[in-house]
């Protein structure tokens, strides 16, 4: 996860990855058809560790507003993450490509949060002159596809 720009020694794709605020889909939450930060104040979250960039990116969300999160258990798995949410326990701030499966399956509701909510990108990037295998092009290709999905 990085700035929307590639180094100009290398070429390669490009994918937003925004992140969410994700609960189960039976949380209060879901009934909402808009909610500010400030409404999830003291919202139970489960949360990425304290050195993931997805943490630091919800304490500055919530410092933009004079707000804490209220992390109740954090861990760098994001399946625990997700089974923590899907249970009940609190919401989530997870990247669109960790939940996307979970959200389509209804087993996670994304949260209609209106506040500007960061946006992260996904890089494949190789040396711009490198050589590349099968391999890697056939790669390359998959990734592009998922990227148009």
């Amino acid at each position: 996860d990085f700035d929307q720009n590639i180094p100009a020694d290398f070429c390669g794709i490009t994918m937003d990855n925004p992140l969410y605020f994700i609960s189960a889909p039976g949380h209060l939450l879901t009934k909402r058809k808009k909610l500010s930060i400030k409404e999830l104040e003291g919202i139970p979250i489960i949360g990425t560790e304290i050195q993931c960039c997805y943490r630091k990116m919800l304490v500055d969300l919530f410092a933009r507003h004079n707000l804490v999160p209220s992390v109740l258990f954090e861990t760098e798995n994001t399946e625990v993450i997700k089974h923590f949410v899907q249970s009940g326990i609190g919401i989530s701030f997870l990247p669109e490509i960790a939940v996307r499966e979970e959200i389509r399956e209804m087993k996670l509701c994304r949260l209609p949060v209106t506040d500007l909510v960061p946006v992260v990108y996904l890089h494949i990037i190789h040396g711009r002159n490198q050589w590349m295998s099968p391999a890697v092009r056939e790669f390359f290709a998959l990734a592009e596809t998922i990227k148009s999905l």
